[in-house]
């Protein structure tokens, strides 16, 4: 949770702002009195005026991330150990995979600009109900490969298929955070290669709003 807090307060890793400790980053940011007191208002207007609901995951590995909350890119990556203080963790990807865990990640943009994304990165991505959820592999990614067998066959290798989205990549200029949807119950359906086109069904709905904002993107 330290690290998650650390970028969400900064965005930054260690080197870059000459800290090398956690405590040394919460004691950096609470001496700018100015800058703790503009967060604390922040943090009390955000939990009065919460887009969605957020509950516990219940999750079968560790993670203290609420389900239907937002989240940046390295605050997610540093939830799962993927972003320190040395490391501010994977960037530019869609599939994120933690081994350590047996986890992928999946970071998913519904709306993908040309300017924002190559055409081998142009994925299909779109919900098909609140609990169904269209999503493509990666380009690279066969059903014959180790990553597409544990794709097919999650269930019985004890692997957790977690999906996080957003509408689009930016809002009014600034990096739009992603939702978290939470796990996959099942892989419905799956065919073809490179990417493999895959319907997955969520544990958890969708929140309505944002399901029908993403059906009609």
């Amino acid at each position: 949770e330290a690290a998650s807090l650390h970028y969400l307060l900064w965005n930054k890793k260690g080197a870059e702002l000459s800290i090398s400790s956690y405590q040394e980053s919460f004691e950096r940011w609470h001496a700018n009195s100015s800058a703790a007191a503009d967060l604390a208002e922040i943090l009390e207007w955000r939990l009065s005026n919460q887009s969605f609901v957020t509950t516990s995951a219940e999750l079968s590995v560790p993670c203290f991330l609420r389900l239907h909350a937002a989240y940046g890119l390295r605050e997610i990556t540093a939830a799962f150990g993927k972003a320190d203080l040395e490391t501010t963790g994977p960037t530019g990807t869609g599939v994120i995979p933690v081994k350590e865990i047996n986890t992928y990640l999946h970071l998913v943009t519904f709306r993908k600009e040309e300017r924002d994304f190559s055409p081998t990165t142009r994925y299909h991505d779109y919900p098909i109900s609140p609990t169904i959820l269209h999503w493509e592999s990666q380009a690279r990614t066969a059903q014959e490969s180790d990553t597409g067998q544990n794709y097919i066959h999650f269930q019985e290798l004890g692997y957790t298929i977690l999906f996080f989205a957003r509408l689009e990549k930016e809002i009014d200029g600034e990096t739009a955070p992603f939702l978290f949807l939470g796990p996959a119950r099942s892989l419905q359906s799956y065919e073809d290669n490179r990417p493999i086109k895959m319907i997955w069904e969520l544990e958890h709905a969708m929140p309505a709003e944002f399901y029908e904002s993403a059906r009609t993107v």
